[in-house]
């Protein structure tokens, strides 16, 4: 299967990857302008005060969201440009033992057993090879249901076993190499 990472796939796969975190992040800088509203110490303000505090933060907690938001959108399109191997033409495989991911830069085979977790939603599937380190596989590069869902079977019994168990003791044929 050949598929090409697009810019729209990077910004979705990044957000994908981020999750909840946006959400967090709102919530915090509420709490974070709601605490600085409310000193220990002082009297406490009248219910109508409490409003206006509340709204006060919560309008402040979007506005540094959407500021953040937009400047991280720019780093990432810049990262995106910057990263000429992602604009190749990748080219998908796999089979009961690993995943392939071939592209003119070079050839990566991840073994079902070594994926640490993975992440997906409807356009788009993250394969992590680390905590940190993701391939991005786009839905589409399936060319049918069947062996989309072929490959999430597989992701979801075989891959991501260290993941449960941090850190992960290592297979039998690895702890030989680490000795």
């Amino acid at each position: 299967m050949k598929y090409k990472i697009t810019q729209a796939d990077y910004l979705e796969a990044n957000r994908l990857a981020a999750g909840a975190t946006k959400w967090f992040l709102i919530f915090a800088l509420w709490c974070l302008v709601l605490l600085f509203a409310v000193r220990p110490g002082a009297s406490p303000p009248e219910p109508t005060n409490w409003i206006v505090i509340a709204t006060t933060a919560g309008v402040l907690a979007v506005a540094v969201f959407f500021g953040v938001t937009v400047g991280l959108k720019r780093q990432l399109l810049r990262v995106y440009a910057q990263q000429k191997p992602l604009h190749e033409e990748q080219e998908l495989n796999f089979d009961d033992a690993a995943i392939l991911w071939k592209s003119a830069s070079g050839t990566f085979k991840l073994k079902w057993r070594d994926v640490h977790k993975h992440k997906e939603n409807a356009h788009m599937i993250l394969v992590y090879q680390s905590q940190a380190l993701m391939h991005i596989v786009p839905k589409r590069a399936f060319p049918d249901a069947d062996l989309l869902n072929k490959f999430l079977v597989l992701l979801r019994s075989r891959g991501g076993q260290c993941a449960a168990q941090l850190p992960c003791d290592p297979e039998p044929d690895h702890a030989q190499g680490a000795r």
